[in-house]
């Protein structure tokens, strides 16, 4: 669980989401018929019903459509500052990732931590679109908001990447690590998740919050962590 495993991805941040119907029609008697001549200007009163265009005001219904943004979020990071940035890459048993943590001091004993577990590794544009799960995830972003100690088992609050690219342009697939690891995060979107630990599933949280960042930008020398 700590640093080095592959869903722990613990990217350590130190301190490190009405139309009206329209008005009834006017109705002549029929036995008045010279009443009904003059009564005529009275029909020309149908222009009341040309009033209906005013219904056509439901147009204004349609700003809705900007209250119905899925991206809209609780919080929002146009750039994700960085502290602290720690990457490692790993060879288990011939499976190859790259983890990167991504610290931001949030005070003396508490930080904020952004970070990626790389773990179908290569140079491409990852998206993170139908991520659910931070156990299965091949390209898992993690953000851990006031978190204490060496890992994000002990933050506030933990947040899954559900949308967004991650665009790698420089990373190392074998080893020796000798290269950096340079990629951009741009539109994410995270959903408020808990973690169980012990076998990394995640769960969201009803009614949790959501936190996105514009653009996330990291270029890092990789260590060996095996």
């Amino acid at each position: 669980m700590g640093w080095f495993s592959k869903t722990t991805i613990v990217l350590a941040m130190m301190l490190i989401a009405a139309c009206g119907s329209d008005p009834p029609g006017l109705f002549v008697d029929a036995g008045t018929d010279a009443d009904s001549d003059s009564d005529s200007d009275t029909d020309s009163d149908s222009d009341t019903d040309s009033d209906t265009d005013s219904d056509t005001d439901s147009d204004t219904d349609s700003d809705t459509d900007s209250d119905t943004d899925s991206d809209e979020c609780d919080t929002t990071d146009d750039t994700w500052s960085s502290d602290e940035i720690t990457a490692g890459g790993y060879n288990y048993g011939g499976f190859i990732g790259v983890n990167v943590y991504d610290i931001q001091y949030a005070g003396i004993n508490a930080w904020h931590g952004l970070s990626v577990g790389l773990y179908d590794l290569g140079v491409a544009a990852f998206n993170l679109s139908g991520t659910t799960q931070y156990a299965t995830c091949d390209t898992c972003v993690l953000l851990g908001l006031d978190c204490v100690g060496q890992d994000m088992e002990n933050c506030d609050q933990l947040f899954l990447g559900t949308a967004g690219i991650i665009d790698v342009t420089t990373v190392n697939t074998t080893q020796p690590w000798n290269d950096d690891i340079v990629f951009e995060g741009t539109d994410l979107f995270l959903e408020e998740v808990t973690v169980n630990w012990s076998n990394y599933t995640s769960t969201f949280v009803a009614g949790g919050e959501t936190y996105c960042v514009d653009l996330w930008s990291v270029d890092s020398p990789v260590e060996d962590w095996n």
